[in-house]
């Protein structure tokens, strides 16, 4: 049980740090298009 729970969480921490960096990404997109 106590596995299946950390796996879980892992699982779940590595998917929001992958869509925090889209984000990044995207915002960074967008800034540099109204910049220039």
């Amino acid at each position: 049980m106590k596995y299946l729970v950390t796996e879980a969480f892992f699982d779940i921490f590595c998917h929001f740090h992958f869509y925090v960096i889209i984000s990044i990404k995207l915002a960074k997109m967008l800034l540099t298009k109204t910049i220039y």
